[in-house]
């Protein structure tokens, strides 16, 4: 319901990017509801470290889409030359966006392992 209201304001205004924006804030709305209720009931309670592990996850999304914004931007997207050079772009892009995250992650001292369900 939150999602169809939220097209019925977003989508005029900014085409599909309000699509999945919409979509998005529906999901993120219901994730937290449903981590409210869980918590409510006493069947979910995070681990010790979880907000560290949060901000080392943030501080790489806020990295890399700085580094997005300014690509959209310093790229001339509209360059009309061959298409493998604007593939190569899109995948230099890409790369650089993977790079900075993983990077960040790494410099906060994040393993792989870290993501790994201890039992």
């Amino acid at each position: 319901m939150l999602t169809q209201l939220l097209n019925l304001v977003l989508v005029p205004q900014l085409g599909h990017a309000g699509l999945a924006l919409s979509i998005s804030l529906g999901a993120l709305v219901n994730a937290g509801w449903l981590l409210f209720g869980l918590r409510r009931r006493g069947m979910y309670d995070p681990r010790p470290g979880w907000l560290g592990f949060a901000f080392k996850v943030a501080a790489g999304t806020a990295l890399m889409t700085l580094f997005l914004a300014w690509a959209a931007y310093a790229v001339d997207w509209q360059n009309p030359a061959h298409a493998l050079w604007r593939i190569a772009e899109v995948a230099a892009c890409m790369a650089g966006a993977v790079l900075i995250y993983l990077g960040t992650l790494l410099a906060f001292g994040l393993r792989l392992r870290d993501f790994a369900r201890r039992g």
